[in-house]
């Protein structure tokens, strides 16, 4: 006759006892290594120790637990679909970098950019503020400037116009040969 040792302390098998005839074997749980040669007791498989447990990915880690594993990933890549591939988040498309103007995504992150005549500001990264460039260049102008937001014009005292072809320079009205002197006898330009 025989005796279902498995029904008496599980046969001494730390996880699975399987009965034969007049004898029985041990055996692990899935995600367990054998310890000892009967397989009487159990040891967590670290999946990880084998290819990254097939992470995949720029920013990809794996994490051993109980029994499994879980692929987790850095700041700025997600997990796809096959929950072993981690891919980059597009911070620009989804809003998460919310960029006051411009925003250029990297593999794993994302730096906000401004247009021209705008600087990403010192005090918030995520801002742009304003250039300007009449205090900051060198004498942009040959008389008056004036700074807007992205940019700036020159303009010129009376009695005189801006020089064709150069918006920053200021040249001389000839009012006498453009006819718009007031004198009654001789025009002098001065």
């Amino acid at each position: 006759v025989d005796v279902d040792e498995c029904a008496v302390d599980n046969g001494g098998c730390m996880h699975v006892c399987t009965n034969a005839h007049f004898s029985h074997s041990c055996s692990c749980r899935v995600g367990f290594v054998a310890e000892s040669a009967d397989a009487s007791s159990c040891l967590d498989l670290n999946e990880c120790e084998v290819d990254d447990g097939g992470c995949r990915g720029n920013g990809s880690s794996c994490v051993n637990t109980v029994a499994s594993f879980v692929c987790v990933c850095d700041d700025g890549y997600r997990l796809s679909e096959d929950q072993r591939t981690c891919v980059d988040v597009d911070e620009c498309v989804n809003s998460v970098a919310n960029c006051s103007q411009l925003c250029e995504n990297y593999d794993g992150s994302y730096a906000c950019k401004c247009l021209d005549g705008f600087r990403v500001s010192s005090s918030n990264p995520r801002q742009c503020e304003d250039i300007d460039e009449c205090s900051e260049m060198t004498s942009p102008c040959n008389m008056t400037c004036s700074n807007v937001p992205g940019t700036y014009f020159c303009t010129c005292d009376a009695g005189y116009e801006v020089t064709s072809g150069d918006a920053s320079a200021c040249q001389d009205i000839d009012e006498c040969s453009v006819g718009t002197h007031l004198c009654q006898q001789s025009c002098h330009n001065e």
